[in-house]
């Protein structure tokens, strides 16, 4: 309780600048001429805004450390879902390479001895056979990389 003392000479208080918490004032008056009257006493209880309190401040302290929180939670996931995203892709690259290498080698092999039939044989009918297996096999061939492109695009 804060003690201060003042003589007022009009009707009116104002009471602006009281600091936070309980006052009490006592309150005498007199007419001209005439005795003091009996002191009487006011309590007056002064709260403060709620953004000045302990508890807005804890609440504010709270709250900023739940955004942090979240905020860490948000990037750890997003980054652990590209993770996870570049994983998948590199273990698909992985699958293409060896699928390529698996039905494009094999078929490059059988094209390869093919030719090499080729060369070593002296029957043209048997040239022109030949010529037309390699034909196929190479068309096949491109067909199976185009499929494969375009099944991972």
């Amino acid at each position: 309780v804060s003690q201060s003392r003042y003589t007022l000479h009009s009707r009116n208080l104002s009471l602006n600048d009281l600091p936070f918490g309980d006052h009490s004032i006592h309150i005498r008056s007199q007419i001209i001429g005439a005795a003091w009257s009996k002191p009487e006493t006011v309590i007056v209880h002064v709260i403060a805004p709620f953004w000045k309190t302990t508890y807005f401040a804890i609440l504010s302290i709270v709250l900023i450390f739940a955004i942090l929180a979240l905020i860490f939670y948000v990037y750890s996931r997003t980054r652990i879902l590209k993770l996870k995203q570049i994983s998948t892709i590199k273990a698909e690259r992985e699958r293409i390479s060896i699928d390529l290498h698996d039905d494009v080698g094999a078929d490059l092999t059988r094209i390869a001895l093919m030719a090499e039939r080729l060369k070593e044989d002296d029957d043209t009918s048997s040239q022109k056979t030949l010529a037309d297996k390699i034909i196929s096999n190479a068309g096949g061939l491109r067909q199976k990389a185009v499929e494969i492109f375009a099944a991972y695009r």
